[in-house]
C-alpha cells in the first residue's frame, strides 16, 4: 500500500512540475507565437464611418477620427469608453454617464468616444500599444488630449473623480 501512494504522490507532483513547466514556456514565448502579426505603431485615430449618437445630454462619438477632429476644433478633451455588451460594468457605466452630476458635468464638455469591442477601432486600439489592457479585461476609460495623447487610464467605473481630474488636467492650457 505504501508503494501505491509513493507512487500516486509522485505522479501528481510530476503532473503539476510539467504543467507549471509548459504554462511557464508557453506565456515566455508567447509574443514570439504573433510574430507574423503585424503590431499598428501608427496611433492615428482610425476612420470608423458611425455618426454620433445622443446619450441623455451627452453626445456619444463612434468614430474615433471624427471625435478628435472635434476635440481639436472645439479644445476639448477626449473622454474613450471602451466598451462590450457582455461586460456588466460597461453597461452600468453607461446609466452613470447620466445619474452621477460631477461625472456628467465633465463629459458634457469633453468629447465622449465609445469603441465597442466589435468595430474596427476596438482591433486597432488592442494592437496600438497604450491599451493592453484591452486584451485582458473590461471596461476600460481612457482620457487624450486633443492632440491623442494619453493622459490617463482606468478600469474602476466608479472612480468618478479620477475621471474628472484627468478630464481636467487633459483641458489645453490657455483655457
Amino acid at each position: 500500500m505504501d508503494r501505491f501512494r509513493t507512487f500516486v504522490l509522485a505522479a501528481i507532483v510530476a503532473s503539476f512540475t510539467v504543467g507549471a513547466a509548459g504554462s511557464f514556456l508557453f506565456f515566455y514565448f508567447q509574443d514570439g507565437l504573433d510574430a507574423n502579426e503585424e503590431k499598428v505603431t501608427d496611433r492615428s485615430p482610425p476612420e470608423y464611418s458611425a455618426e454620433p449618437i445622443k446619450h441623455g445630454n451627452l453626445t456619444i462619438y463612434r468614430s474615433p477620427a471624427m471625435a478628435f477632429r472635434q476635440a481639436k476644433q472645439a479644445s476639448r478633451p477626449v473622454f474613450l469608453d471602451f466598451y462590450a455588451d457582455w461586460c456588466l460594468n460597461c453597461v452600468k457605466f453607461q446609466k452613470r454617464m447620466l445619474e452621477d452630476t460631477h461625472l456628467n458635468q465633465a463629459l458634457s464638455e469633453a468629447i465622449v468616444l465609445k469603441v465597442i469591442d466589435t468595430d474596427p477601432a476596438f482591433e486597432h486600439y488592442t494592437q496600438e500599444g497604450r491599451f493592453p489592457e484591452l486584451n485582458e479585461a473590461l471596461p476600460l476609460f481612457a482620457v487624450l488630449n486633443p492632440e491623442n495623447e494619453l493622459i490617463w487610464k482606468g478600469q474602476d467605473y466608479l472612480d468618478s473623480k479620477s475621471m474628472i481630474q484627468a478630464l481636467n488636467q487633459a483641458r489645453p492650457t490657455g483655457e
